[in-house]
């Protein structure tokens, strides 16, 4: 990522002002079950550096948008894809992101 880049992601998340930027190092896997090694990233061999937006202000649960939703279950279908467990995604995302994947089948049919 680019300076630049940064510097419209800042801007794009609402950095300082609605979230907090961090930088924290995080385990990479190249696909189910492979570590992959992350050259010159100076954390070690199976981490990287990762930029991540917190908010430290609003830390009560509540309901994601609804264009959140969507956005998490595809990214969630990209991580399964990717050797994510189920298991981590029913522990500490379905709590909070619903699985609209069998709504939507359910939707569809019901159409045709």
């Amino acid at each position: 990522m680019t300076r630049e880049d940064e510097i419209t992601l800042n801007a794009y998340e609402g950095s300082p002002d609605i979230y907090q930027r961090q930088i924290v190092d995080i385990e990479v896997k190249s696909g189910p079950g492979e570590v992959i090694n992350a050259p010159g990233n100076n954390v070690g061999e199976n981490k990287i550096m990762a930029l991540i937006y917190i908010d430290n202000n609003n830390t009560t649960e509540g309901d994601p948008k609804e264009e959140y939703i969507g956005r998490m279950n595809e990214a969630i279908k990209d991580a399964l894809k990717e050797g994510v467990p189920e298991s981590y995604v029913q522990k500490y995302l379905r709590k909070f992101i619903p699985d609209t994947s069998a709504t939507s089948s359910t939707a569809a049919t019901a159409i045709n």
